[in-house]
């Protein structure tokens, strides 16, 4: 039988820095987080020293804080299967492989995100979230290169991206500060879709304005 309320289940004591729920393995034995609903994170904050070590408690436990599950271990599944049909699409239309990545990316963040919901550990966690980063990365190099030359590589780009990466990856290992990844996520989200409204609002713009003179040009030769 799942164990009730905050128990351990198959995975063991929770670990990770965040706890999206408050009735832990009450499904299953085997899935911490397995319903969607509004819950009551737990947060934590490690305590030097004590990460690792056995029958000890690693965390200092704030003040608890409502807010919406924003995923669950079977809800990822949106994020896994879908995105792979798109990977297999894409290879048999012969794009070019940041559409390829792009799929998988997305692939990557739902697998971590159904291995963190599901044991709640912390290397999970880490599964889960830096992935996320990442693939905006991808996601922003795909976009920055929607008029470029087919085949060609934005090496300046790409190194600025990945030194990016490797920076976020760095602190976040060293502070272990959950609220450091979502500032940090959801300024990047927030670039990511101010520049695909600069992106898609030039573009109708420069349609309108090609179409436009080739009407004109068009009026004039019939006028002539």
């Amino acid at each position: 039988m799942a164990p009730a309320g905050d128990r351990e289940g198959y995975w063991g004591p929770t670990t990770s820095t965040l706890d999206w729920c408050e009735e832990n393995y009450a499904v299953t034995w085997y899935i911490a987080e397995f319903c969607r609903r509004q819950r009551l994170v737990r947060t934590f904050r490690l305590v030097p020293g004590l990460y690792g070590h056995k029958g000890s408690s690693p965390y200092s436990t704030l003040p608890p804080l409502r807010l919406p599950d924003k995923g669950n271990t079977v809800s990822n599944l949106i994020m896994i299967l879908p995105p792979i049909f798109g990977a297999m699409q894409s290879v048999r239309s012969g794009l070019e492989k940041r559409y390829i990545a792009s799929y998988l990316a997305l692939t990557v963040v739902g697998m971590g995100s159904w291995c963190f919901h599901m044991t709640l550990k912390y290397e999970m966690q880490l599964l889960d979230e830096l992935p996320m980063i990442y693939s905006c990365c991808i996601f922003v190099y795909c976009m920055f290169e929607c008029f470029k030359m087919k085949k060609s590589v934005n090496y300046h780009l790409l190194f600025t991206l990945v030194l990016f990466s490797l920076i976020v990856t760095m602190v976040y290992l060293k502070v272990k500060e959950p609220i450091f990844h979502q500032v940090i996520f959801e300024n990047y989200y927030t670039f990511y879709y101010l520049t695909c409204f600069v992106f898609s609002f030039s573009s109708i713009l420069y349609a309108c304005i090609t179409y436009g003179n080739e009407m004109v040009d068009a009026l004039q030769k019939n006028s002539v």
